[in-house]
């Protein structure tokens, strides 16, 4: 039987998956141009945003973490997010400059957590400042795909402070992962 940490068909794994899953299909309804696709691309958004909130609840509660689920809802959201900032940008006037950073945040804390992994054997798990910036970008892109223009600047500035104030909070964890930690199984948050 294999360790609990190891074990990927979990509950808490599979509401990640899903939320990969439903990507493609919300990006295609948006691409559609037509109102009653934009509200099935919402709902299915706004889905998308509840298995990201559920999936650490359920793996907390059911005492299902495991290192897949570690692994496996960051890649999640930033899939989600980049895929959704694309679209945005290419249809609904989100500034590129706003989605470069998105993605530079994004590579850079997926980069950074390779390296820790292959060097420390830890795994940087989302924390509260990684999950409130994901929820924060997508309100900013999700307001641009539905066109409500009230809450598109202040989302929009909101989250671009968000990505600052989150790398700053990456990068130093990161720094002290490297430097405090040998290598070994624990999580430096």
């Amino acid at each position: 039987m294999p360790d609990r940490s190891d074990r990927f068909l979990t509950l808490p794994n599979l509401l990640s998956l899903s939320r990969m899953a439903l990507v493609p299909y919300i990006l295609y309804l948006f691409y559609q141009r037509r109102p009653e696709c934009d509200r099935l691309g919402f709902i299915l958004a706004i889905i998308a945003i509840l298995t990201d909130i559920f999936d650490g609840y359920l793996a907390r509660r059911l005492g299902q973490i495991s290192s897949w689920g570690k692994l496996l809802d960051p890649v999640s959201d930033k899939v989600c997010i980049v895929g959704a900032a694309i679209v945005a940008v290419g249809l609904k006037g989100y500034p590129v400059g706003a989605m470069v950073l998105i993605i530079l945040r994004d590579v850079a804390i997926l980069l950074g957590g390779l390296y820790i992994v292959r060097t420390k054997g830890l795994v940087m798990v989302s924390d509260l400042w990684g999950k409130l910036t994901a929820l924060i970008l997508a309100g900013s892109i999700l307001v641009y795909l539905i066109n409500l223009e009230l809450l598109k600047s202040p989302l929009l500035y909101l989250a671009m402070v968000m990505i600052f104030a989150s790398s700053g909070h990456y990068l130093l964890r990161f720094r002290r992962a490297v430097s405090e930690n040998p290598r070994g199984p624990r999580d430096p948050s």
